[in-house]
């Protein structure tokens, strides 16, 4: 992946997003998450809503999203999917 395969700006919907900076292959990585910043279910249930807005629940744990993985956003016509 290089550093101008995916571009983060300006979204209409929530503010920032993240966008193909190129034309990707079927079956080719678009983005890695950075899954190594966790937090415990305890702190995570002390947070406000909005504090939870980059929180992310994932295989059993609470993962701190990271840009620019924070700033992905959900399509009712997605063209990508998460492994």
């Amino acid at each position: 992946m290089g550093i101008n395969d995916i571009i983060e700006k300006e979204s209409g919907i929530h503010g920032s997003g993240v966008y193909a900076g190129r034309d990707f292959k079927t079956g080719e990585t678009v983005l890695r998450w950075d899954i190594s910043n966790t937090l415990p279910h305890k702190e995570v249930a002390k947070m406000t809503e909005d504090e939870k807005r980059y929180i992310s629940y994932m295989d059993g744990k609470y993962i701190i999203m990271q840009d620019p993985e924070k700033y992905v956003n959900c399509s009712y016509n997605a063209n990508t999917t998460a492994k």
